[in-house]
């Protein structure tokens, strides 16, 4: 039968209790078991807990009522295998569906392993593979990058700056805005935005000639801020509309420095409160990616008392129907993807 989309907020709570780190944990005393295979988020682009993952999966099942679910928390590792000799704990435990961290080779050993006893795997990383029950389940680049440059077009930006660091996490970010740029024939020039002296630098190189219309950010709001202070005091330069991307929804609110900047975000409402009821019980700000993984929990815990026969068979993951959350509406489409979600502009107040 359809699945109704299932929310987030409905389902009554226990108090979150002290973070962990992102080691071996089992949390919760409920029916059904769910894995998660956790990875770090170091250098991510919300400025978050590194540990994100790992907390809003605790903070979900801790949230649910009791006897629902139990989460088992195996470390992700550093390779193959020892990625699957987590994935073999969490089969021993008796874990029906699992969470699995961003790194898409990784991925694929895990689901190996789970897919060949029938047990899904929630990616992610933006791959999937049918065959061996992996579904990805991350947010990718497509939908925001899309309005993105939607926003861009319409105001006739027809050259952009784009402010990358060295870290993992911001280079495969603008990779993606230049691959994007170049289809939508929008001049970009690299800005080393490693610190604010190297970042006016390659400014101030480019010329009036090449003054870019917006600088577009690869990096947390905190590394704008700072470089966004150095270059509002270049009269040169003042002008230049800043640009960040969908990841600083979760740190909201952003300094005064990022004051009328804007950026692709996910509804709004829901990540507020996903940030708010993080924040009370770690006093940190979460990454975008905590609240994919909270809903992804949700979603695990709910499917046993909406669908209990097959709650995890292809059929009642691809519900048209799909899922509901903090981070908004998804559903997986017919090749196990995440559908590319919707994204509206905000502006920074």
């Amino acid at each position: 039968m359809p699945l109704s989309a299932c929310a987030t907020g409905q389902l009554a709570g226990l108090a979150p209790g002290a973070a962990p780190s992102p080691a071996q944990e089992s949390v919760g005393e409920g029916e059904t078991t769910i894995g998660l295979l956790s990875a770090l988020e170091p250098h991510n682009l919300s400025d978050g807990a590194e540990d994100s993952i790992h907390l809003a999966a605790r903070l979900a099942i801790t949230s649910l009522k009791q006897g629902l679910a139990t989460l088992q928390i195996r470390p992700l590792g550093s390779g193959d295998n020892a990625a699957r000799q987590s994935s073999e704990a969490l089969v021993a435990v008796g874990a029906k569906i699992v969470i699995s961290g961003g790194d898409q080779a990784i991925n694929s050993a895990v689901a190996q392993v789970l897919g060949a006893q029938g047990i899904p795997t929630m990616s992610l990383a933006a791959a999937s593979d049918t065959g061996a029950q992996l579904y990805g389940a991350g947010l990718g680049t497509r939908g925001e990058l899309g309005a993105l440059f939607a926003e861009l077009k319409q105001r006739n930006y027809g050259h952009i700056g784009l402010a990358v660091t060295a870290d993992a996490a911001s280079q495969a970010y603008a990779a993606a805005v230049s691959t994007a740029a170049a289809s939508a024939r929008i001049g970009v020039s690299a800005l080393d935005a490693g610190n604010p002296t190297s970042f006016m630098a390659g400014l101030t190189a480019l010329g009036e000639a090449g003054r870019p219309d917006a600088i577009v950010f690869a990096t947390g709001p905190a590394r704008a801020a700072e470089l966004v202070s150095a270059l509002r005091a270049a009269p040169a330069q003042a002008g230049v509309a800043i640009v960040g991307n969908a990841n600083w929804a979760t740190a909201e609110p952003l300094g005064k420095p990022l004051s009328g900047a804007w950026y692709p975000s996910l509804p709004r409402e829901g990540l507020d409160r996903f940030v708010t009821r993080f924040g009370a019980a770690y006093g940190r700000n979460p990454t975008l990616t905590g609240a994919v993984v909270y809903d992804l929990i949700i979603m695990a815990a709910a499917l046993p008392q909406a669908v209990p026969d097959g709650p995890y068979a292809p059929q009642t993951l691809r519900s048209a129907a799909g899922f509901g959350g903090f981070s908004g509406p998804f559903r997986f489409g017919a090749a196990n993807l995440a559908e590319p979600r919707d994204y509206t502009i905000v502006t920074v107040r």
